[in-house]
């Protein structure tokens, strides 16, 4: 219905960018400024279908890099599976992480349910045994991803790394654990080794 002189009168903005809409009753009415940055969202539960709302922050960074104290070496036990703290973070976008609870850990933040690149990488000392090592990612006590390789003996430092891309719930926690046949030292300290995951999106 073509708004009349008298209608528009009586919907005359009040203020710098009010706007005049239509309702459900096909009058006229006034949808108030919204705030700085807002934009204008259809949203059908309004009496205008129309509302000022904050843009999703789903396209904006978040993630976390992690990495223990240089010289971060810690013994790996033969034949076992040892699970790795990390005490220092290069970034954390989102709070994914503590230096003083739960170290080993990285655990799905409030709102950020979705896909993650998850990688993780230890490096191996310089000593000359031959052994089978490796890495393993966790989730929730559960391995989802390893990757094992042997160790020459001609000595110098060896890296060891994985990745996996998973879908993944708000409060699920993935660890790091390294394994070796026989005792033998590891390094996780930046940039030779870390653990992260960068959110991709939500599903």
């Amino acid at each position: 219905m073509p708004i009349s002189k008298a209608s528009s009168n009586a919907v005359a903005p009040a203020a710098k960018g009010d706007l005049v809409v239509g309702n459900a009753t096909n009058d006229s009415g006034i949808l108030a400024v919204g705030s700085a940055n807002q934009v204008l969202t259809v949203d059908s539960s309004t009496a205008t279908g129309l509302k000022w709302a904050t843009p999703a922050s789903g396209s904006s960074f978040s993630g976390c890099s992690l990495y223990g104290t240089d010289p971060g070496n810690f013994e790996i036990s033969a034949g076992a599976s040892t699970l790795i703290t990390w005490n220092q973070e290069l970034f954390d976008v989102g709070d994914y992480h503590s230096t003083s609870s739960n170290t080993d850990r990285i655990t799905i933040p409030s709102g950020k349910a979705g896909y993650y690149l998850i990688n993780a990488a230890i490096q191996w000392d310089d000593d000359n045994a031959v052994a089978t090592c490796g890495i393993r990612v966790y989730l929730n006590g559960t391995e989802i991803a390893r990757r094992y390789f042997l160790r020459s003996d001609n000595g110098g430092r060896t890296a060891s790394d994985v990745q996996v891309t998973r879908n993944l719930a708000v409060n699920d926690y993935l660890q790091v654990y390294a394994y070796t046949e026989t005792a033998q030292g590891a390094y996780h300290y930046s940039p030779d080794a870390r653990f992260e995951v960068i959110f991709l999106g939500s599903a």
